[in-house]
């Protein structure tokens, strides 16, 4: 009934979309020390105005042995915001007064999120054309799929310590609808419109924290550790395939491929970081902080294992001075 209702009339006049946002949560306690929560929601995301508002294309070309350039439009004015389902549940487990584990799984996915979609110059007019210069317009025909499993320890404070540790899966899908368009196709295996590639991306992380308080001297230290343990890229083709000769080796190639190794399997090892933090209340609700990051100046060097290239993945050492009042 509420669907056909509001088919018929809008509740707010958006040229941009509406969008219903329910969330539901729900908590059941098989005891004091051990609980289930589950939560589902649909939230809505406003669209940025350079998206909608794209400045314009241009192509140059000659004409009569002048050279012309023209500008084409990659305005969307319609562009609708995109909804994004989210979903989570969770087991709390407090053994004694000792330990509390918590053991979450969740997942999230969004079917209309604006993406730049590539046509032929004057496509709106002549959708059979095919031109070399192309334009792009953001459209609603992206999606993404992700989730993952996380795992939280925390200790009781023993003799002023206590010891934190989340160990953490997740994984990230994303692509778009419909068909890529080439400008200049190889008709021998290639398509006009083609396919597009998606993007899988996970990592496991691993987070330790050791904290140390003294009521006494006013004093709390704090060492965080992070590890990525895993980190895994790669690009998904479904196209049109052909075999070529790089470097005397036979290589498989999709379309949109640009060199042999986009398809493979990118693994980023495994790196570590530390950050140190001192804190010290020197007045009543006022403390003085001095804060470490990546202690061991680790710069998490990666060398791509198809071109040699070195990447940093972590930041250089930095420190400083921080002071917080509270009134």
């Amino acid at each position: 009934i509420f669907g056909s209702v509001a088919a018929e009339k809008s509740f707010i006049e958006s040229r941009h979309g509406e969008f219903l946002s329910p969330r539901f949560n729900f908590r059941y306690f098989f005891s004091d020390n051990l609980r289930l929560r589950f939560g589902a929601g649909k939230s809505a995301k406003a669209v940025s105005l350079a998206y909608i508002y794209r400045p314009p294309a241009y192509d140059k070309f000659l004409r009569d042995s002048v050279l012309v350039e023209e500008s084409y439009p990659q305005e969307n004015p319609d562009l609708q915001a995109y909804s994004k389902a989210k979903y989570e549940i969770s087991l709390d487990w407090r053994i004694g007064d000792i330990l509390g584990v918590s053991l979450t799984r969740y997942y999230s996915e969004s079917s209309d999120q604006p993406t730049g979609v590539g046509y032929p110059w004057g496509y709106d007019v002549n959708p059979d054309t095919i031109t070399e210069a192309s334009y792009s317009i953001y459209q609603n025909r992206g999606w993404s799929k992700s989730g993952g499993t996380e795992l939280a320890i925390r200790t009781k404070r023993f003799y002023n310590l206590q010891y934190k540790m989340n160990v953490t899966y997740r994984f990230n899908h994303t692509g778009k609808k419909g068909l890529n368009y080439d400008s200049m196709p190889d008709t021998s295996w290639e398509e006009i419109w083609y396919p597009p590639y998606s993007t899988w991306r996970e990592k496991v992380i691993i987070d330790y924290q050791l904290n140390y308080i003294s009521k006494r001297l006013g004093v709390w230290v704090t060492l965080d550790i992070q590890q990525i343990a895993l980190d895994h890229r790669k690009t998904i083709y479904n196209s049109n395939t052909t075999t070529k000769v790089v470097n005397d080796e036979e290589h498989v190639f999709h379309q949109g491929m640009t060199y042999w190794y986009d398809d493979e399997l990118y693994d980023y090892g495994s790196r570590w970081i530390f950050n140190f933090r001192l804190s010290k209340s020197i007045f009543h609700n006022t403390e003085l902080s001095l804060y470490i990051n990546n202690l061991l100046d680790d710069r998490g060097v990666w060398e791509n294992p198809f071109t040699g290239r070195l990447s940093e993945f972590n930041s250089s050492i930095y420190y400083g001075l921080e002071m917080s009042m509270q009134w």
